[in-house]
């Protein structure tokens, strides 16, 4: 607690790297009219942009608003880290210090590193690795209970949704999804039920994919 009052205000006072700068203009021109790409040289795929659209909307411009964001979204990964260790057992004094590491090291780096795609994928990525995780005891577990193949195909396709959101922001978050799934294929030997699997992730990124591709078309920017 006393390394969140000490360190708080002042994160939350420290001015955003011109990255942060940089899509918040790309992001006013595109609520504006503005054709991304077009109208505004931009490098990466939109997703980072359109965060910074959905982000600008709901708290306003100031840069207190987003390292607020940015703050919340960071404590989202730390929960779920503290959480998965818990999973293994480790002790609620374990998951302290776990906790007290992650704030102290977020706070202690500059602000280059803070509301960056590197960092904001963590969220989305962590909650895929979760589920993956809930997954892979699903369908262990099916071997000796049953388990609805609605619940398998659901679950994975939630999770689909959550890696393409980390894609659409930072498209190398597909290797370690690849990574996360090849494993799991290592972990439970059932080939059908497998397939129900990946076809529920291969649709969730998919529809997510073709949502994105709509938009860039409809306004433009997909030429």
């Amino acid at each position: 607690m006393l390394i969140l009052i000490l360190n708080v205000p002042l994160f939350i006072r420290m001015p955003v790297a011109t990255d942060v700068v940089l899509y918040d203009l790309q992001a006013q021109m595109v609520l504006n009219g503005g054709t991304l790409y077009k109208d505004m040289f931009e490098t990466n795929l939109p997703g980072i942009v359109w965060l910074h659209m959905l982000v600008r909307s709901i708290v306003g411009m100031s840069s207190d608003a987003i390292r607020s964001v940015d703050l919340v979204n960071f404590s989202g990964s730390a929960l779920l880290l503290m959480m998965w260790n818990r999973r293994n057992h480790l002790s609620m004094t374990g998951m302290l210090w776990l906790g007290i590491a992650l704030f102290s090291f977020y706070f202690s780096i500059s602000e280059w590193c803070h509301f960056q795609r590197d960092t904001l994928i963590l969220l989305p990525a962590l909650a895929a690795v979760w589920l993956r995780r809930q997954q892979i005891d699903r369908l262990i577990e099916s071997l000796e209970a049953p388990v609805s193949r609605t619940s398998i195909f659901g679950w994975a396709l939630l999770e689909g949704l959550l890696w393409a959101t980390a894609f659409w922001i930072k498209p190398f978050v597909a290797v370690p999804a690849l990574c996360v799934w090849f494993g799991s294929l290592l972990i439970v030997r059932q080939s059908r039920k497998l397939m129900l699997d990946f076809s529920g992730l291969l649709l969730g990124g998919l529809f997510l994919g073709g949502v994105g591709i709509c938009w860039m078309w409809q306004t433009g920017a997909w030429p």
